[in-house]
């Protein structure tokens, strides 16, 4: 009875049907993985407080030199390691923000016979193509071409760019969809990549003000 239950099982576990709704369960699984990759990454953005750091500085003037000092250290020590982790978690969420659902992406329209086998994801000239008929390459450049839509807004529709002689076919509605999604995640990360960059800049000058305001302490310090 055991090996009935046990083989029907494997049986339906190895389905067509199984194995095909089993693959799209991974797509969604991962491109959760993915969104909570990019939340995590954007934490150390969420942390960076100079205006907290600041304010902890506030309250009975320093009049020592030996404390002034301490206090311009630790502001140019918090700024160094905030722009450094900031710097590498701006590298990270290129590559988990732009990389990973760009190649689920690739993984869908090379594989479109499994996942979407009833009309081409692709087209050539207007007519329908397989990944297969191009270089891994050059779907690659397709994958590079919409990421760059999406971060670069209209600039390649305005100027009639195109870097892929791959299109998505309009009228597969599901890839088309994938596609405008991934194109929304890029304009995303872009946006995000530039808030960081003003909050860096922001605080920066925000810190270099108490330090010049600090070394000017300094000066008649005992």
């Amino acid at each position: 009875m055991i090996e009935d239950i046990f083989g029907g099982f494997m049986t339906w576990l190895t389905s067509h049907a199984t194995l095909y709704w089993l693959s799209w369960i991974g797509v969604v699984l991962a491109l959760i993985g993915v969104m909570v990759l990019v939340w995590s990454l954007l934490s150390v953005v969420r942390d960076f407080d100079e205006a907290h750091l600041i304010r902890q500085q506030r309250g009975p003037r320093a009049v020592r030199a030996k404390t002034i000092r301490r206090n311009i250290m630790k502001f140019e020590e918090y700024a160094r390691h905030a722009v450094r982790t900031i710097a590498l978690r701006t590298t990270g969420l290129i590559l988990v923000g732009v990389g990973l659902p760009g190649l689920i992406l690739a993984l869908i329209a090379w594989n479109q016979p499994w996942f979407i086998p009833n009309e081409a994801v692709l087209l050539i000239d207007g007519a329908p193509a397989s990944a297969h008929d191009q270089s891994v390459s050059e779907l690659g450049i397709f994958i590079l071409d919409q990421a760059l839509r999406g971060g670069l807004s209209d600039a390649f529709e305005v100027f009639g760019l195109q870097l892929s002689a791959f299109q998505n076919n309009p009228e597969n509605i599901l890839f088309s969809s994938f596609t405008l999604g991934y194109r929304l995640i890029c304009g995303l990360v872009v946006a995000t990549i530039l808030y960081v960059i003003g909050r860096i800049v922001l605080g920066y000058r925000n810190l270099n003000a108490a330090i010049a305001e600090l070394k000017v302490e300094l000066e008649t310090a005992n």
